[in-house]
C-alpha cells in the first residue's frame, strides 16, 4: 500500500526564500474545530512582538498558518511527527528584508522561536478576553 503524502505539509513554503521566512510557532493543538479559536487566540498573542517589530521597521510582511504535521523534528522538545500541530511562519512581503534587517531580527529574537507550547499565550489571550468582557459589563 502506497502512503499518501500530506498535501498541506510545507507545500506553501517550498518556494520561499529561507532567509526571508521564519518559523514562529510549531506547537501541538487540538484537532477539534470547536477549539480552533482557542489556538488562534494563543497564536495571536505569540506573534504580537514579531508583528510589532515588522510594523515598527516598516517591513511589509505576511503570517501564514498551517494546521497539520509539525515542521520541526530535530529538536528534543519538538512534537512527534504524529502530533497535530499549528505551524506559523512570517515572511517579508512585497520586498525582501535587507541583510541589516535580517541580522537585527535574528539578534532580537534569537532562541525564542519556534514556540512549541502555546499554553502561556492562550492563558494571556483568555485573560485579555475576560478583561475586555468585564469592561463591557461595567
Amino acid at each position: 500500500m502506497q502512503e499518501k503524502e500530506n498535501f498541506l505539509s510545507k507545500s506553501i513554503h517550498e518556494n520561499s526564500d529561507p532567509t526571508q521566512s521564519h518559523l514562529i510557532v510549531c506547537a501541538p493543538c487540538s484537532d477539534d474545530g470547536d477549539y480552533d479559536w482557542v489556538t488562534e487566540t494563543g497564536v495571536r498573542e505569540a506573534i504580537l512582538p514579531i508583528k510589532k517589530w515588522f510594523v515598527d521597521n516598516e517591513i511589509p510582511h505576511v503570517f501564514e498558518m498551517n494546521w497539520g504535521n509539525p515542521w520541526i523534528g530535530d529538536a528534543k522538545d519538538s512534537p512527534s511527527s504524529h502530533t497535530f500541530c499549528i505551524n506559523v511562519m512570517v515572511r517579508a512581503n512585497e520586498r525582501p528584508m535587507t541583510k541589516e534587517e535580517r541580522m537585527i531580527f535574528e539578534l532580537k529574537f534569537l532562541n525564542k522561536f519556534p514556540i512549541t507550547n502555546l499554553g502561556p499565550y492562550i492563558e494571556e489571550g483568555m485573560r485579555k478576553i475576560g478583561d475586555a468582557g468585564s469592561e463591557k459589563e461595567q
